[in-house]
């Protein structure tokens, strides 16, 4: 990284998008690990102790930790099918989505996050929520990510070559998205693909190094936060004209967010390039997202109530992010259980 000129060479910024997605993995875990102090339960725990500056901070990740990797993901899109010139035929690329992220779907929530559902809650509703893809926990993300990759695929030649209106169609997409079925979560596939778009065309146009890099990290900051105590306010106002400016900008929240977080990560990324833990890490970070939510179920049961809330978020993340590791690496062992998780 050039500091005096704030510019990141593109293939520096290639490279920091695998460490990216494994920081933006572990703000997730602690994300999840804290949130039963956003929510006053999670699960089947009610919180015994409050801690409002705990949830606060949960309710901050969530406003840019997913769509941070979303945008990731759009980047990388661009690099691969533009650049590399990749993912030319539709059939082999959904294919390769199929292996990367149903198959992984599949087997993750039959061999652990449905049958831990199960424990708490019984088979009711296990159709709807797992088999119909409505509410499977952590894995929406995995649905989610399939249908922007399986529609985006298929307006990405024209948005390439017309960028505003092409903006214009993946906003019309996120429009559609909003009154769209949750059943596999199509309708959260049809609305990051607005951030995914975004992504692309950072990748396309150097954004970074045009426009971004040249912004201090404190003013993404401060914008997310202002933006954040906005939305806040305008969340329980009812006036139809309010809830058409809470809508708006939570939109602009997240994209506010995730530009500023891939901002903030290439530049700590740039500083601490060898980083052994990351470096560890980043080949498993899929798979601890895969499994890592149902073990604070269980870290929740051993300590809520028991330990300070601090101390409850610290052993969830630690034990979850821990067992998760294992799993993870024990899974990358054969061929087979490789492929059941997504990996080549």
């Amino acid at each position: 990284m050039n500091k005096k000129k704030n510019i990141i060479d593109q293939s520096i910024e290639l490279e920091n998008c695998t460490n990216s997605k494994t920081i933006l993995m572990l703000i997730i875990v602690f994300y999840h690990s804290a949130l039963m102090y956003r929510r006053g339960g999670w699960g089947p725990y009610e919180a015994a102790q409050s801690a409002a500056v705990i949830g606060t901070l949960d309710v901050f990740l969530a406003s840019f930790h997913l769509a941070t990797f979303v945008l990731i993901s759009g980047y990388l899109f661009y690099y691969v099918k533009f650049e590399m010139r990749r993912y030319q035929k539709y059939l082999p690329f959904i294919g390769n989505k199929v292996k990367r992220l149903l198959v992984p779907y599949v087997f993750i929530a039959t061999i652990w996050v449905a049958p831990v559902y199960m424990h708490y809650y019984g088979m009711d509703t296990v159709v709807e929520k797992f088999v119909l893809g409505k509410e499977p926990a952590q894995l929406w993300f995995v649905l989610m990510l399939f249908w922007v990759f399986a529609i985006f695929w298929l307006i990405s030649d024209f948005v390439n070559y017309h960028s505003i209106l092409g903006f214009l169609i993946v906003c019309s997409i996120y429009c559609i998205g909003m009154f769209a079925p949750a059943y596999y979560r199509i309708n959260n596939g049809l609305q990051y693909m607005l951030i995914f778009y975004i992504g692309f065309l950072f990748r396309k146009y150097n954004l970074g190094n045009k426009i971004f890099y040249k912004i201090p990290s404190v003013v993404y900051i401060g914008a997310n936060i202002g933006l954040f105590i906005l939305v806040d306010v305008l969340k329980n106002q009812e006036a139809i004209l309010m809830r058409f400016f809470f809508y708006g900008f939570d939109v602009l929240l997240s994209m506010v967010g995730a530009i500023g977080a891939f901002v903030i990560l290439q530049r700590v990324i740039c500083r601490f390039p060898q980083s052994k833990i990351l470096h560890f890490l980043s080949p498993y970070s899929f798979t601890i997202y895969l499994v890592h939510e149902q073990m604070i179920y269980f870290t929740i049961g051993w300590f809520n109530g028991i330990v300070p809330p601090i101390a409850v978020v610290s052993f969830n993340f630690f034990i979850s992010l821990t067992v998760s590791t294992l799993f993870a690496i024990i899974m990358n062992k054969t061929r087979i259980t490789r492929f059941l998780i997504g990996n080549k």
